[in-house]
């Protein structure tokens, strides 16, 4: 079975159910983690090892004849979800400052319309990455470690998807090497990241991504993609923390939005310009599509005779 599939909770639940010859193997487990004699209530660690070892009771006691990895992730996803709600509290108590100065900040940011070009890249201003942002969104949403790492990534993966796309659209269009498609490092990821972290304005952040590290240590440690992508995460929300607006580059070229007649005009008289460009840009194009949009929109066809107008008045 593909390890993708058990990294949400009904993934998780299907993967139980078809390993357990037992049909109420849910209530079981759910008994368990009611019934465990737990060390401490407040003590994080105490309360990590009283969890490892629900999950280790549960595969010992009802999974006799099958012990693997994606075993061990499913029963931790249900444990995990079932005591999430009593869990949590501690964590977001402990961070409460953190979570709301990222909170405010993002907050504050997003108002500014603040694009990747000001936190220095300014190659792919034109993209939204609004998939990314409303992946990353729900994160708080999620309760197992292994959910909110699933979130985190595929956001992750959803940037580089979208990047992608955007290059190969321009090469296929303008170059003969169309499999040629330049390498995409993480430094330029990272104001990208910066973006849709804060268009996402998360309530908790700081805490889930403690929250993540401190219960998930052993998924992180055994994978390096995730450790990586965890890692670029946090250098993100540290960046953003400790960013001052006067650091913001100002001036990046970007695709303009809600334009007045002045500004329209203007983008319409740069459209000789914008055809006769020796070199392909994704602001270019993206300038281009504007055009196209504008004079399309304001094109002699669209517009409603007086005759017919006088029937709506």
């Amino acid at each position: 079975m593909d390890i993708n599939s058990i990294w949400t909770l009904a993934g998780a639940i299907n993967y139980l159910k078809s390993s357990s010859q037992n049909e109420h193997v849910l209530e079981k487990i759910k008994e368990t983690i009611y019934s465990w004699n737990y060390r401490s209530e407040y003590d994080l660690e105490s309360i990590r090892d009283d969890l490892n070892g629900i999950v280790e009771h549960v595969m010992t006691q009802h999974f006799k004849d099958k012990v693997d990895r994606e075993l061990k992730l499913s029963i931790s996803c249900v444990v995990y979800n079932e005591i999430y709600e009593n869990l949590i509290p501690l964590i977001r108590g402990q961070f409460s400052k953190e979570d709301l100065y990222l909170y405010e900040k993002c907050t504050y940011l997003s108002k500014k319309n603040v694009s990747p070009g000001q936190f220095g890249c300014s190659v792919y201003n034109c993209l939204k990455f609004i998939s990314a942002v409303v992946e990353l969104s729900v994160l708080d949403t999620y309760k197992s470690p292994l959910e909110k790492i699933n979130c985190l990534c595929s956001t992750y993966d959803m940037i580089y998807a979208e990047l992608k796309l955007a290059l190969v659209t321009i090469i296929s269009k303008y170059s003969e090497k169309e499999c040629e498609i330049p390498i995409i490092n993480n430094e330029e990821v990272i104001p990208i990241l910066m973006m849709v972290v804060i268009k996402s304005k998360l309530l908790y952040l700081w805490s889930n991504l403690f929250y993540i590290k401190f219960f998930a240590g052993d998924i992180i440690e055994e994978n390096n993609g995730i450790r990586s992508i965890l890692n670029i995460y946090e250098t993100v929300i540290l960046k953003i923390m400790t960013i001052e607006e006067s650091c913001l580059n100002v001036g990046c070229d970007k695709i303009p939005t809600n334009l007045d007649v002045a500004e329209t005009m203007a983008i319409l008289s740069s459209e000789e310009n914008l055809e006769t460009e020796d070199h392909a840009t994704l602001i270019g194009e993206g300038k281009k599509r504007l055009v196209s949009l504008i004079t399309k929109a304001t094109a002699e066809k669209n517009f409603v005779p007086l005759d017919v107008a006088k029937i709506f008045s």
